[in-house]
């Protein structure tokens, strides 16, 4: 073997690991698969949301904040806004996210969602 991961293996892992609970293991497992690909989005949103249930809000809306950033300069601002918005129920005074959604909403012409956030 070359030494590559067999990603379909770790992610079994992983997700067996959240199943019982064992999520920081399960983020361990992710982290090994983001480390040989660190644009793979899908893990990233998935290292998020364990980030979520084991009470590091702030290292959620973190990687929460760099995904929505990928996807809008890839130009998937609908992406980027799901993302912002979901960093957002994490802990809605996250100001950075809030800027960035406001400016995405801006971009789309949205002015009336752009104020909303703005004007929290």
């Amino acid at each position: 073997m070359d030494g590559k991961l067999d990603r379909h293996q770790v992610v079994a892992v992983a997700q067996a690991l959240a199943r019982r609970g064992q999520r920081r293991a399960a983020l361990d497992e992710y982290f090994k698969l983001v480390e040989e690909d660190p644009l793979d989005s899908r893990i990233w949103l998935k290292i998020g949301e364990l980030f979520v249930s084991v009470c590091r809000p702030a290292a959620a809306v973190d990687v929460f904040g760099r995904l929505g950033d990928f996807y809008a300069s890839q130009g998937f601002h609908a992406k980027a806004i799901a993302i912002f918005e979901r960093a957002l129920r994490v802990d809605a005074g996250a100001l950075e996210v809030v800027s960035h959604l406001a400016d995405l909403y801006a971009l789309l012409g949205l002015r009336h969602d752009a104020l909303r956030h703005l004007t929290r």
